[in-house]
């Protein structure tokens, strides 16, 4: 083996190092933000449950959009950073075959089951969502709403937020790796 052949290699150990550093830390910030919003979200719910009855209507409605943007946030940033970490061990993955080295990420993603953790993160932040829509729909009912207007409000307040979360900034589909590098136009890259 050549000495630039050692270098390559050593770049591509670096590199996997770093892909796999940065895939457990973006899986790490995952439920550490969800741990915290959820969390957050119970103490609140708990608030209400306990001072439900003595609550202005203006409480309700605040704790309701607060809790609906909470949840629909947790569900916006676990999607980003579970896409991060998707694209990360990707890389591992690319330079384990080129490496020739045991392929414990292709393993683990053709064996592990797929999305496990986005379907239970949706529902928890569905049903949330569906808890402040119902606090939501009780303060608007308090100030006067009539019953069926003030839950429509509510349920569409709830989905708006959640599309408005989810479909922001869509990421982009994950391809396979390495991506095609763009074609430098620059006056060095032609020799100008």
């Amino acid at each position: 083996m050549t000495n630039g052949q050692h270098e390559d290699r050593d770049n591509l150990r670096l590199q996997y190092q770093t892909a796999q550093e940065s895939a457990h830390h973006h899986d790490a910030q995952i439920w550490i933000v969800t741990s915290i919003v959820w969390a957050a979200n119970v103490v609140l719910v708990g608030f209400l449950a306990e001072k439900d009855s003595t609550l202005s209507w203006l409480v309700l409605v605040g704790l309701g959009i607060l809790g609906s943007i909470l949840s629909a946030f947790v569900w916006k940033v676990a999607m980003t950073y579970n896409w991060v970490m998707r694209r990360k061990y990707q890389i591992c993955q690319h330079i384990e075959k080129k490496l020739e080295l045991f392929e414990d990420h292709l393993f683990m993603h053709e064996n592990y089951p797929r999305h496990l953790q986005r379907i239970w993160c949706g529902v928890v932040s569905v049903a949330f969502l569906a808890i402040w829509a119902y606090v939501l729909h009780k303060g608007l009912h308090r100030l006067g709403w009539p019953q069926a207007w003030s839950a429509i409000l509510a349920v569409f307040f709830n989905l708006l937020i959640a599309t408005v979360a989810l479909c922001s900034k869509r990421l982009p589909e994950l391809s396979k790796f390495p991506p095609k590098k763009a074609k430098d136009s620059s006056p060095r890259a032609n020799g100008q």
